[in-house]
C-alpha cells in the first residue's frame, strides 16, 4: 500500500515579485532538452512537455483563480501519458502570492524552493500593506521544502536577505547574486553560492574550499548581451535549480550541455514577456511589467538598442496605492523620453477596478491621471494620458521617429491578441 504523502517525483517551486514565469519557462526548456518529461504551471496555464493543456482564461472560468494560485491542482497530469510511465520527470510550479491564502499550494511539500526577490507589489493597504506583508505571505517557499531539500534565494536583494537572516532555516541554501554576506562562513555550513560577476558577467560556482567557472552569461542570447540585468539573475537561478536537483557531480558534468541548450533559447512571441518586434524604422518591446523596477529595467534594455528615443506605452495597475504610483513616476521619468499613459479602467474593458487601493475602487482614467500628475511633479513633461490602450499604442506609432524603441506594456493576459495587434501596425 502506497503512503498517502509519498512523492515519487521532484518538484521545483518558484516565487517572488519578478522572474517567476521566466525561470519556470527556462527550466522547462532545459529539462526537455535533457530528455526529461515536464509538467509546468505558470501565469498562462499548465503544460505537459511544452504543450499547453489549459490557459489563463480556463483557470479563471472553471477554478475561479489564476493558474499560478494553488498550482498543485495540476499535478493530476502525473497520472496521464507520458508522465505516468516516465522515470525522468520534473514538476515546475510558479506560485503567486495568492498561494499563501486559503487556496494554498495544492500539494504538501516541494523539493526545491526558489525565491527571486521582493519588490513593492500587490500593496493595496488591505491584505498586503508593506513589503513585510509580502515576505510573510511568501514564506511558504522555504517552509514547504521537504527534508533533504534545498532553498535558493537572491543574495543581492538586501530586504529579502535581512528578513531571511531572522529565520532558522534548516535546509541547505544556495545563494544567487553578486555577493553573499560572510561567504566563507556561509559555505562552511554546507551551503553554495552562484556568483554573477559584475564586471565580466561570468557565473561562478562556490562551495567550501573550491570554486568553478560555469559560463559567461552575456554570451547567452537571452541575456541580451548582458544588458538586461533581470535575465542575468533568471539564468543564474536556472543553473542553481539544476544543480540542486541533479546533484553536484551530474550537474558539473552536464554544464556544457545545459549551456548549449540555453544558447538556443528564444522567447515565445505569444508568451507576453520581452518580445521584440522590428518594424521598418523602429522597434517595439512588448512586456508585462507591473512595478517600478521592471519599468526601469525594460527602459534600460530599450536604451541599449535604441538609435533614438525610448517611448513608453505604459499603465499602472489600479490596485497600486498612491505612494507606489508616485515611486513609479519617479523611476520612469529617468529612463523614458516620452510616455503615453493608458488605463486598465477604460470604460470599455473595465468600468471600475476589480481590486481596491487606498480603501476604494478606482474609476475610469483615475490611475492614469494619478501617474500623469506624479510625473508632472517630478518635472517630466513629455507625457500624455490616452485612456484606451489601443489608442495609446496608435498614438505612439503615429508619432514614432526613426530609430525609436517603443516599450509597450500590454494588459498581461491575452498575449496572442496583443502580438497580432502589434503585427498589424
Amino acid at each position: 500500500m502506497k503512503k498517502i504523502l509519498s512523492q515519487p517525483y521532484p518538484l521545483i517551486t518558484v516565487t517572488g515579485t519578478k522572474g517567476k514565469t521566466t525561470i519556470i519557462r527556462l527550466l522547462d526548456f532545459v529539462y526537455r532538452g535533457l530528455k526529461f518529461d515536464t509538467l509546468r504551471v505558470d501565469t498562462d496555464g499548465h503544460f505537459v512537455n511544452g504543450k499547453q493543456k489549459s490557459d489563463y482564461f480556463y483557470s479563471r472560468e472553471y477554478w475561479g483563480m489564476v493558474p499560478n494560485n494553488c498550482p498543485g491542482r495540476f499535478l493530476f497530469e502525473l497520472g496521464n501519458e507520458p508522465l505516468i510511465n516516465s522515470e525522468n520527470k520534473i514538476c515546475l510550479l510558479e506560485a503567486a502570492i495568492g498561494s499563501s491564502s486559503l487556496l494554498g499550494l495544492g500539494y504538501f511539500r516541494h523539493n526545491i524552493g526558489i525565491w527571486t526577490n521582493i519588490y513593492r507589489d500587490h500593496i493595496t493597504n488591505v491584505r498586503i500593506k508593506n513589503r513585510k506583508d509580502i515576505y510573510n505571505a511568501k514564506r511558504f517557499i522555504f517552509q514547504g521544502i521537504r527534508k533533504g531539500g534545498i532553498f535558493i534565494y537572491n543574495s543581492s536583494d538586501k530586504y529579502l536577505v535581512k528578513q531571511l537572516n531572522k529565520e532558522k532555516i534548516k535546509r541547505t541554501k544556495i545563494a544567487v547574486g553578486y555577493e553573499v554576506d560572510n561567504l566563507d562562513r556561509f559555505l562552511l555550513k554546507g551551503n553554495y553560492f552562484f556568483q554573477i560577476n559584475r564586471e565580466n558577467k561570468e557565473l561562478i560556482f562556490y562551495k567550501a574550499g573550491d570554486k568553478k567557472d560555469i559560463c559567461n552569461l552575456e554570451k547567452i542570447p537571452f541575456s541580451f548581451r548582458g544588458n538586461f540585468e533581470p535575465n542575468l539573475f533568471n539564468i543564474a537561478f536556472v543553473y542553481a535549480g539544476l544543480f540542486a536537483q541533479l546533484g553536484e557531480r551530474k550537474f558539473l558534468r552536464k554544464v556544457p550541455e545545459i549551456t548549449e541548450i540555453l544558447m538556443a533559447y528564444s522567447v515565445n512571441p505569444e508568451g507576453g514577456r520581452l518580445v521584440f518586434v522590428r518594424k521598418k524604422d523602429y522597434q517595439l518591446i512588448i512586456d508585462f511589467a507591473h512595478e517600478a523596477e521592471s519599468f526601469k529595467q525594460i527602459a534600460k534594455l530599450a536604451k541599449s538598442v535604441a538609435k533614438n528615443r525610448v517611448v513608453g506605452v505604459l499603465r499602472v495597475d489600479p490596485s497600486r496605492i498612491n505612494k507606489d504610483i508616485k515611486n513609479i513616476a519617479k523611476q520612469i521619468s529617468k529612463y523614458y523620453d516620452y510616455i503615453y499613459i493608458y488605463d486598465k479602467v477604460d470604460g470599455k474593458k473595465m468600468k471600475e477596478s476589480i481590486g481596491v487601493a487606498e480603501g476604494k475602487k478606482r474609476g475610469i482614467g483615475e490611475t492614469a491621471n494619478l501617474l500623469s500628475k506624479y510625473l508632472q511633479e517630478v518635472g517630466f513633461a513629455n507625457q500624455e494620458v490616452v485612456v484606451e490602450e489601443d489608442d495609446a499604442l496608435l498614438s505612439a506609432v503615429k508619432n514614432v521617429r526613426p530609430g525609436d524603441v517603443i516599450v509597450y506594456i500590454g494588459d498581461g493576459y491575452n498575449h496572442k491578441e496583443t502580438l497580432q495587434k502589434v503585427n498589424r501596425l
